[in-house]
């Protein structure tokens, strides 16, 4: 069973010079800046809450770790296709990170992750017990426990409003993503349609010149056999033609020795006809002809008696060769 291979006519070599690349760009390097102030925010709340409650809440501690998980996304996806473009390094990773596929499953996953992270830190921010002072630990820490759990209210707040911007900007990305994709792929299919069409013109024209060429061929060929077998039809037709043939070559030798030729030459060119009357018409001419063997044809060979059933029609005042007799006889004609 032969392979199928598929020709794609399509430039698949990654470029990022387009608008939509240029904004995933930028959209990364600000998500990198956002999740950095996000890490930066969220590390002092989850110390304070560590130091007067013994360890952190599950809402600030989620948002830490999904802060620390996408970090290196943005950066890889801006890194590597940069140092891959301008100084061909990392062509793997560069390779990879430039797919749109590629950017399409980081993106749909980190703006998951951020959405959750900031359900997650808004529903912290919202608690009372978060910005509530603790009496008993207000007698046990005094007034450092009362501004640091003012702070680590205030920073609560502020955490749930970065987890969000980078989740819209996660989303904003995965939307310039999808757009990428989409438009790549109508590329892809225009120019599959434009191959296929290409194709199809280029096959058509191919039929085209062979059926003209077979066409022309078998023209030939029917003319070309209608041409030998029209003279010969059959094999009774082919028998008269021979014994036509043979019967012509006989008169042309006859008529050469022949008694009543004149001064003339030819037997269709007489010289003169004035004072001359032709023999009596002879009811024998379908009765079987003597031919003479002549000298001028040595190499005849049909046979002596034949039977001619249809003469060629041509009209001469003179006998004609079948008239002449195996010998010949001084005959004397009279003007009537």
């Amino acid at each position: 069973m032969s392979k199928f291979k598929l020709e794609v006519p399509v430039d698949l070599s990654e470029s990022t010079s387009s608008m939509l690349d240029t904004a995933k760009k930028v959209l990364h390097l600000v998500t990198l800046a956002t999740t950095l102030l996000t890490i930066c925010v969220v590390a002092p709340m989850i110390a304070t809450e560590a130091r007067y409650l013994g360890g952190g809440k599950p809402g600030p501690n989620y948002t830490l770790f999904v802060s620390i998980i996408s970090l290196p996304i943005p950066f890889f996806l801006v890194y590597f296709p940069w140092m891959y473009e301008h100084h061909n390094k990392f062509r793997r990773p560069g390779k990879f990170c430039l797919k749109n596929r590629t950017n399409l499953i980081f993106c749909g996953f980190n703006s998951f992750l951020w959405a959750t992270a900031g359900i997650a830190s808004a529903v912290y921010s919202n608690d009372a017990s978060a910005c509530t002072v603790d009496s008993e630990l207000r007698e046990t820490y005094g007034d450092d426990y009362v501004s640091s759990w003012g702070t680590q209210c205030n920073l609560s707040k502020v955490t749930a409003a970065f987890a969000w911007i980078t989740c819209i900007i996660w989303l904003s990305t995965l939307v310039c993503t999808v757009l990428s994709f989409w438009k790549e792929k109508q590329d892809i299919q225009h120019r599959l349609n434009e191959h296929r069409i290409s194709k199809q013109s280029t096959l058509h024209e191919e039929t085209y010149t062979e059926k003209h060429v077979e066409s022309v061929y078998q023209k030939e060929e029917t003319t070309h056999h209608y041409e030998t077998s029209s003279s010969f039809n059959d094999s009774a037709q082919q028998m008269q033609y021979q014994q036509h043939t043979v019967y012509d070559n006989n008169n042309v030798s006859q008529h050469q020795y022949s008694p009543y030729s004149g001064s003339h030459s030819s037997p269709y060119q007489p010289a003169s006809y004035e004072n001359h009357v032709s023999p009596p018409a002879l009811s024998h001419i379908n009765a079987p002809v003597q031919h003479q063997t002549s000298p001028s044809a040595p190499y005849q060979t049909s046979p002596p008696v034949q039977y001619h059933t249809s003469l060629p029609v041509q009209f001469s005042p003179m006998p004609t060769p079948q008239h002449v007799m195996s010998h010949p006889e001084q005959t004397h004609y009279h003007n009537t």
